[in-house]
């Protein structure tokens, strides 16, 4: 390689000056609110724990054969503009002269770039217009000097794109769970090595696990109850939803009177451990609460998987109960239970069954609920030629759904008054479900009913 510098600089160094430019050939700017959002809250929760160093990102440069010329930015771009953007607004409107550059480059003849550059300082002045003087400084004075840049300066453009795309594609991408894992790694500051190395190894092992990996607990359960109990779809798990299992850090904030009795809770469950990962089932999980950072969110992915495996199909029932709908989904005569559209349809209900017992507890099962959580989650295979993600996130989003009624009951016989009407046999347009029909009231002749 001809020459490369890496160095580690503060946000104000890496603006000082009019060493940065953006060369034609960059994409827009696209950062959406969403992304300005996260970045904000980053900041504020950094700042209000007091670190004195926040390693914001990496930006690669290319420093042209002439030294006087401005280096240009080959990877970083989005994050530099947004950072620009809220230090003119702390700056009380002043420009660094990186932004000026910005409103004068190719990249402000973007529409794309001109409605978001607008949009996020319109929501740069929305988020902090309402923070005093002196906490719009100590905000500035922490952005310019305690968060930092990994800055990598190469002088051949060929090896700065080598290295940019070394850097996005090298061996396996992480995946969401990877990312969530150190984050909650780093709120541990106050915990001992021994309970950090515990949570890393019992994460290790789920990562491959059996029949529930980590993959198939955060895919197919855990983000699609949290988004369906919030009236979203969910339809795959990506980096940009690792924000649903981010919450609150004990020790760095207010504990607003919502958090109270997740406070309590964790101070009583804290008290009465021995080792300090063996409280799973004293502290009060609720799959859709939010979260605790740290420790407590290791134990939560460790108590939804022992949940999840205990209702799992490995004996002939669910949990003790539910032996003929058991039966009937792994059937001879259910020829069609390995297509995707089917897989797609077990889940829903598996979902279902695990929300209700993360709500009432496996006691409150019956088989009664059991047949009504088949019903529900089945009757859209039943009259579906084929069944899609789509079909799948409309059903679990749809209005007065399932999830809904548990959500709001306040005892669990309150669920069994929800009414699932049987298809005719008309209406049933599947094939390869012949074992599943019983459990409709179906036969040969049709006819229909409520359930």
């Amino acid at each position: 390689m001809d020459k490369e510098l890496a160095t580690v600089c503060t946000v104000k160094k890496v603006f000082e000056g009019d060493k940065l430019s953006i060369p034609d050939y960059q994409r827009p700017y696209k950062w959406s609110e969403k992304h300005v959002h996260r970045l904000i809250d980053d900041l504020l929760e950094h700042l209000a724990k007091g670190v004195t160093q926040y390693r914001v990102g990496t930006v690669v440069l290319h420093q042209q054969g002439d030294q006087e010329k401005p280096l240009e930015i080959v990877d970083g771009q989005q994050r530099l503009v947004s950072f620009s953007l809220l230090i003119r607004f702390l700056s009380g409107g002043v420009s660094t002269t990186f932004l000026k550059g910005v409103f004068e480059n190719s990249l402000s003849k973007s529409n794309i770039s001109r409605t978001n550059l607008y949009n996020n300082h319109q929501l740069i002045q929305q988020r902090l217009s309402g923070y005093s003087d002196s906490q719009k400084e100590a905000l500035k004075s922490f952005v310019l000097e305690k968060c930092e840049f990994v800055v990598v300066t190469l002088h051949d453009i060929s090896e700065a794109f080598q290295f940019f795309d070394s850097q996005n594609s090298r061996g396996k991408s992480l995946e969401p769970y990877d990312l969530l894992k150190a984050y909650h790694l780093r709120e541990m500051s106050d915990e001992t090595e021994d309970v950090q190395s515990r949570c890393v190894k019992q994460w290790e092992a789920m990562v491959e696990g059996d029949d529930i990996t980590l993959q198939k607990l955060f895919n197919e359960y855990l983000y699609r109850l949290r988004k369906w109990l919030r009236g979203e779809p969910a339809y795959y798990f990506t980096k940009e939803d690792i924000e649903l299992f981010k919450g609150v850090t004990w020790g760095t904030g207010k504990v607003f009177p919502y958090l109270v009795s997740q406070r309590i809770s964790d101070v009583a469950a804290t008290k009465g451990e021995i080792d300090p990962l063996s409280a799973l089932n004293a502290y009060p999980f609720q799959v859709d609460q939010v979260m605790i950072n740290g420790k407590r969110f290791f134990e939560y992915v460790e108590y939804y998987r022992g949940l999840l495996a205990a209702l799992s199909s490995t004996g002939n029932s669910y949990g003790g109960v539910g032996e003929e709908v058991f039966k009937a989904l792994n059937a001879d005569d259910y020829k069609g239970r390995y297509r995707t559209g089917d897989q797609y349809t077990r889940n829903l209900f598996e979902a279902v069954l695990l929300y209700f017992v993360d709500k009432f507890g496996k006691e409150a099962l019956t088989d009664e609920l059991v047949k009504l959580f088949f019903r529900w989650s089945y009757r859209m295979r039943l009259e579906q030629v084929a069944v899609r993600l789509t079909t799948l996130e409309n059903k679990a989003t749809e209005q007065g759904n399932l999830f809904r009624v548990i959500q709001f009951a306040v005892r669990p016989e309150e669920v069994l008054r929800f009414r699932v009407q049987n298809p005719t046999k008309e209406k049933v347009k599947a094939k390869n479900i012949m074992g599943l029909r019983p459990l409709f009231g179906l036969k040969e002749e049709g006819g229909a009913h409520n359930v």
